[in-house]
């Protein structure tokens, strides 16, 4: 009823201590939300960790990102530890790299410079999957 709404709002103005600032309320400001968020990505991406860039690290990350040599195929776009991108057809397109920023990096076959690139390897692939259609 509008009539003990209205007693409520005139009691609630004049507490002087709220149960939300008596420090009982359970809502995280949108700070701590987006801190926990971070730190989670961290966690769950492994982008936390202290990197020394050396050929050692890239090979690592390389393995970690990559096919193994001897693996089957499995994707449309296979990134192959050893540097390789191959369709899951066979057919050799290029090579890719992963360098001190965490980016992977897409050179075609026959190209010096880097034709794509992208910090997530996923979109990489897809993003050559679309640019090696285009080129048939």
């Amino acid at each position: 009823m509008l009539q003990n709404l209205q007693e409520q709002a005139k009691r609630a103005e004049q507490n002087p201590n709220p149960p939300w600032m008596l420090g009982h309320s359970t809502r995280r400001s949108s700070a701590e939300v987006y801190a926990e968020s971070l730190r989670e990505a961290i966690e769950k991406h492994e982008l936390g960790e202290e990197l020394i860039w050396n050929d050692e690290t890239k090979r690592e990350l390389m393995c970690r990102n990559g096919l193994g040599e001897n693996e089957a195929l499995k994707y449309p776009i296979n990134l192959i530890e050893n540097g390789d991108v191959i369709t899951i057809d066979g057919e050799y397109l290029g090579t890719w790299e992963i360098d001190e920023h965490r980016v992977f990096n897409f050179t075609a076959d026959g190209e010096t410079s880097t034709t794509l690139t992208n910090v997530f390897v996923g979109l990489l692939c897809r993003d050559i999957d679309k640019w090696h259609l285009k080129q048939t």
